[in-house]
């Protein structure tokens, strides 16, 4: 089998489930779908191998989260940006980045609410380069070297801002700017954001929200929940 056992990954504050698990694209075929039983969308048909071993490690990852959680696991659909389409009553996040893939997942207490989880490797000299010019202002990097190497720092505010995106999705319906929302407090456990503009009814310029961070060897794993959001 192309992906292992997963194991379950304790999220502070997070009532759902959440698994992880490794995976080896070397070994994958597209017969991993239909022996995982996990249908292969189009757009995933026509991609590459490395794309189509990511998918399915995600979305294996997915069925087996609503498994735990509900007893019974239903297809999970893709939107029209290839977000994951969750069944009713349910909010879920999947990252994975080179071999690893992760999946949360919890019921959704209201019809606003979204979950963001990101997974990355901690970034090389050239990314770090990229993501100072797009990612971050110098504010949010002096908070930031306080706690984390530059590379980490950066990693970190990067995976923090997928995860923000990721969540509030459902209320957005759209894609925001990484300067939309700044860091104004950190630990190596956790970061607190404020939104820069009104992004939804739900999204006001000056709300917060609050990041998990799990710094973990050589990769950054974050998460973070939409209700956390405050004025």
């Amino acid at each position: 089998m192309f992906i292992d056992k997963p194991e379950s990954i304790p999220l502070r504050d997070f009532d759902g489930v959440c698994l992880m698990a490794n995976f080896n694209k070397e070994r994958f075929d597209v017969d991993n779908f239909e022996l995982l039983n996990i249908p292969m969308p189009q757009h995933i048909v026509k991609s590459v191998k490395k794309r189509q071993a990511e998918y399915l490690a995600g979305r294996y990852l997915a069925k087996l989260a609503q498994e735990r959680l509900n007893g019974i696991a239903s297809e999970i659909a893709t939107g029209p940006q290839r977000e994951p389409l969750w069944p009713n009553g349910l909010i879920g996040s999947i990252s994975h980045h080179q071999s690893q893939a992760v999946c949360a997942l919890t019921k959704q207490s209201n019809p606003e609410q979204g979950i963001g989880i990101d997974i990355e490797s901690v970034v090389d000299e050239e990314t770090q380069a990229a993501l100072i010019k797009t990612v971050v202002i110098e504010e949010e990097r002096m908070l930031l070297k306080n706690y984390f190497t530059e590379s980490e720092g950066l990693t970190a505010i990067f995976s923090a801002k997928e995860s923000i995106f990721k969540a509030c999705y459902p209320q957005v319906k759209g894609y925001f700017d990484f300067l939309d929302v700044q860091l104004i407090s950190c630990s190596r456990e956790s970061f607190h954001f404020i939104f820069n503009k009104k992004l939804s009814n739900f999204i006001n310029e000056g709300n917060i929200i609050p990041v998990s961070i799990y710094p973990q060897n050589d990769t950054i794993l974050t998460f973070t929940d939409s209700n956390w959001i405050k004025n």
